[in-house]
C-alpha cells in the first residue's frame, strides 16, 4: 500500500536569502479496507478511525500553513528568476516519491531570467525561439525528471505591473517552450493557466 503524501516547496533566485526550500512534507497512512475492518473489535475500530481522522486534520493544517507562507513570501522584485534550475531540484523530490500517482501543482509566472537563459530583453518579455531555448537548457545540465508525474501550472505570464501587456503571440511561444520542456522532463503536462487554470485538477 502506498500512503498519500504531500510536499510543499518554494523556489526563487539565489538572492537575498531566497532559495529552493521544502516548507512541509508529510504522509498519511493508507486506510484499512472494509473487509479488514470487520476483523477489528468495535472499540479498537473507533480508536483507529479517530486516530486517522486526527492525522488527516493535522496534515491538512500543516499543509495549509505552508501554502499561505509560500504565497506571502512571493517577491516579484527579485533581480533574477532561476525557474529551470529550481525545477531540476524539485523534480528529484517528485521522482523519488513511491506514490502510485503523482501530481505537481506549479505556481509561477514561468518567465525565466537567469544565467541559463532569459525571457526578457530590455525589461520586456521577448519573442523567444522555443527550440533554441530548449537546446540551451539541455546544454546547461539542469535537465529535470519528474518521474511521469501529472503537472499543472498556475500563473504563467502573470505580472504585478497593471500597465504591462504581453503579446499573445509572444506568450504562445513561451508556452510552447514549457510544453516541450516538460515533455523532455518526463512530466505529463495537463494544463497551463495564464494565469488561472480552466480545468479541474
Amino acid at each position: 500500500k502506498n500512503p498519500k503524501a504531500v510536499t510543499i516547496a518554494v523556489f526563487s533566485a539565489n538572492a537575498q536569502g531566497k532559495y529552493t526550500e521544502v516548507l512541509y512534507s508529510g504522509a498519511l497512512e493508507p486506510l484499512l479496507r472494509k473487509d479488514e475492518m470487520y476483523d477489528i473489535a468495535k472499540k479498537s475500530l473507533r480508536e483507529y478511525k479517530s486516530c486517522m481522522n486526527a492525522q488527516y486534520k493535522y496534515a491538512k493544517k500543516r499543509a495549509t500553513r505552508a501554502i499561505v507562507k509560500a504565497l506571502k513570501g512571493a517577491n516579484k522584485n527579485l533581480p533574477h528568476s532561476d525557474i529551470i534550475k529550481s525545477l531540476s531540484q524539485i523534480s528529484k523530490i517528485v521522482r523519488s516519491s513511491k506514490a502510485a500517482s503523482k501530481k505537481v501543482l506549479l505556481v509561477s509566472d514561468m518567465l525565466e531570467h537567469s544565467t541559463i537563459t532569459s525571457f526578457y530583453h530590455k525589461g520586456k518579455i521577448k519573442n523567444i525561439n522555443p527550440k533554441s531555448e530548449l537546446e540551451r537548457v539541455k546544454k546547461s545540465g539542469y535537465v529535470a525528471d519528474f518521474g511521469g508525474a501529472k503537472l499543472y501550472v498556475i500563473g504563467a505570464g502573470a505580472s504585478s505591473n497593471k500597465k504591462s501587456y504581453t503579446n499573445p503571440k509572444i506568450m504562445q511561444k513561451i508556452l510552447k517552450f514549457w510544453q516541450e520542456y516538460f515533455s523532455n522532463s518526463n512530466a505529463k503536462l495537463q494544463s497551463i493557466g495564464t494565469p488561472m487554470l480552466l480545468d479541474d485538477i
